[in-house]
C-alpha cells in the first residue's frame, strides 16, 4: 500500500494516462454549493437502527478514529488526487488513510482475500472519459454515516462515477450505494469539487482526542437516552 507520507514521492513518478479530459490530478475544495443529496430510502431495520448508529459515529469522532468511506470524501475542505497509469490516489486533508482506485485492469476484488477496512477496496476503469469506481468490502468501523441517510456495513456496495466539468475546473463525482438490509432501493447523491489555484496544498489536519475541552463537548450527544 502507498501511505499518506509518500504522495510527494508518488507524485514524482505519476503519469496521467490518456487526455487532460481524463487527468483528475490536483487540490479539489469541497463548496458551499457542492453537494447535491437527496433523502435515502432505508428499511425498516435501518430506521431502527439509526440512532444507535449515529451515536457510534458520534464516540468515533470524539475518539478521533479513522472516518473511512464516505466520510473522506465529504468533509475534508481539501482532497489531493494523484494518478499513475496503474492506480489513482486519494488523499484527504484529514487524519486518515488515502483511497487506491486502481486502474490497472487486475482483478484484485476477491474479498475472501481482503481484511474490510474503513475505505473499503475499489477497483476502477474508463468508460469514455468518465471513471467508474466500485468498492466493497467495508468494514463497520471509522464514521459510517452515508449522506442523506443509512450508513455503510460489510454487505455495502458503491458505484462512483467521476466525470471532469467546465475544462477541468470542476469535478463531479456521483454516488451509488446498494445495500440490502440499510436501502429499500439504490441510494444516489453527487458532490461537486472546485479545482484549487496552483500551488494549493492539501496539509493533512491532526485530531488530538486528548485536546482541552473535547471531552465535554461531545458528552451531550453521547449522554444515554
Amino acid at each position: 500500500g502507498l501511505g499518506a507520507c509518500s504522495l510527494l514521492s508518488f507524485a514524482s513518478y505519476a503519469m496521467a494516462p490518456g487526455p487532460a479530459s481524463r487527468d483528475l490530478s490536483g487540490i479539489w475544495e469541497l463548496r458551499y454549493d457542492s453537494q447535491s443529496v437527496p433523502s435515502a430510502k432505508l428499511t425498516a431495520s435501518a430506521k431502527a437502527a439509526a440512532p444507535a448508529m449515529a451515536t457510534k459515529d458520534v464516540e468515533s469522532r470524539r475518539w478521533c478514529r479513522v472516518g473511512g468511506m464516505p466520510f473522506i470524501m465529504l468533509e475534508a475542505p481539501l482532497i489531493n488526487i494523484r494518478q499513475s497509469r496503474a492506480e489513482i490516489v486519494i488523499a484527504p486533508q484529514m487524519q486518515a488513510f488515502v483511497r487506491h482506485l486502481y486502474t490497472d485492469g487486475v482483478a484484485r476484488a476477491d474479498l475472501e482475500d481482503f481484511d474490510p477496512a474503513t475505505n473499503g477496496y475499489s477497483v476502477a476503469k474508463w468508460e469514455g472519459d468518465v471513471l467508474v469506481v466500485e468498492t466493497r468490502g467495508f468494514s463497520d468501523l471509522g464514521i459510517t454515516a452515508i449522506p442523506g441517510g443509512g450508513y455503510r456495513t460489510e454487505d455495502s456496495r458503491l458505484v462512483e462515477r467521476f466525470r471532469l466539468l467546465d475544462g477541468g475546473k470542476r469535478l463531479a463525482v456521483t454516488s451509488t450505494w446498494t445495500d440490502p438490509g440499510v436501502f429499500a432501493e439504490p441510494h444516489t447523491y453527487e458532490v461537486r469539487y472546485y479545482r484549487s489555484d496552483v500551488g494549493a496544498r492539501a496539509s493533512a489536519q491532526a485530531c488530538d482526542p486528548f485536546e482541552a475541552g473535547r471531552e465535554e463537548f461531545f458528552a451531550p450527544a453521547l449522554r444515554p437516552r
